[in-house]
């Protein structure tokens, strides 16, 4: 999910520029009185405030769309490092002054953290590798680890949920993508079919396995299954490489082509993937879609999912 990589390096500089003056002043000068709940994250036990009011959020993937859909607008974030700047979907939920405290991997600002007055910092991390990180910025405020794996991504919801203070939210959230499921299952009807999600990068072609990769969580759900000609995969293991020549594989009833950002430029990889006289065989229904907005897990892009397949169905 753009995951928030600190490299040991940045952490350091990081440290030594902003935390020497300016974090224990500003947790000296945090407000006492919001009442306060422990919670359990990644890296143990924090006490944060009940209704928190003043949330930084340093992920600008799945971690950031679960605050957003639950209706938590952060006073600060960061931007996805590929591309500078958020999709539509997410910049539409942000507010034109929030502020933006770095980049989605190392380039993140501890000074501007703390410029924010943070009552609360989500922080995101898959590994213990990211211990040190958070190490740095819990002492500018109460601050919570939590994990994004793509295809978690119902358990990340449910616990920011509980984190934030919104747990009805996050059930109400559930239940409805739940009664999505089920109409868009009637819709498809007893067989579905196979389907094939299809990563087309700047210079290389890869399948999504079933097992793994977020958008076959929706995929399954709905009743759509992997050609058997596919590796199903796993949660470690969900991409598979292939070359031009062995397109037949990738051939299902409906073929989804997530295209990475620069591989969808003119003259760039995806014109190459098109041409090939392989790709004009397929059979299947062939649709595109934009990898920043369908690729990695949240309930925003699970809901979106489903507005594809709802439209295949009509």
């Amino acid at each position: 999910m753009s995951n928030l990589l600190v490299k040991r390096s940045a952490v350091a500089a990081l440290t030594v520029v902003a935390l020497a003056g300016c974090s224990a002043t500003a947790a000296e000068e945090a407000p006492s009185t919001a009442e306060m709940r422990t919670v359990e994250h990644l890296y143990g036990t924090t006490e944060i405030p009940v209704d928190p009011q003043r949330v930084v959020v340093l992920d600008a993937g799945g971690v950031l769309e679960s605050v957003l859909a639950l209706g938590v607008t952060p006073v600060a974030t960061v931007v996805p490092k590929s591309t500078g700047t958020w999709p539509d979907f997410i910049a539409e939920k942000l507010p034109d002054d929030v502020a933006s405290v770095g980049n989605s991997e190392a380039d993140v600002s501890v000074e501007e953290v703390i410029k924010a007055d943070p009552d609360l910092i989500v922080v995101t991390s898959e590994d213990a590798s990211q211990r040190e990180f958070y190490d740095n910025v819990k002492d500018v405020a109460p601050t919570v680890a939590v994990g994004d794996v793509a295809n978690e991504w119902k358990e990340t919801l449910t616990i920011l949920g509980d984190h934030l203070g919104k747990q009805d939210q996050a059930a109400q959230l559930l239940a409805g993508y739940d009664a999505r499921v089920d109409a868009v299952r009637g819709q498809l009807g007893p067989n579905p079919g196979t389907a094939s999600v299809i990563r087309v990068r700047a210079d290389k072609l890869n399948y999504m396995g079933q097992e793994g990769a977020f958008i076959w969580t929706t995929l399954r759900e709905v009743g759509l299954r992997a050609p058997t000609t596919q590796s199903i995969g796993t949660a470690e293991d969900s991409f598979f490489e292939v070359s031009l020549e062995q397109t037949n594989l990738l051939d299902a009833d409906r073929i989804f082509v997530v295209t990475d950002g620069a591989a969808a430029e003119p003259g760039q990889f995806l014109e190459t993937v098109r041409s090939n006289p392989l790709f004009g065989l397929l059979e299947g229904d062939i649709e595109y879609l934009p990898s920043n907005a369908y690729l990695f897990g949240s309930i925003m892009k699970a809901e979106a999912m489903l507005d594809v397949l709802e439209s295949g169905t009509q």
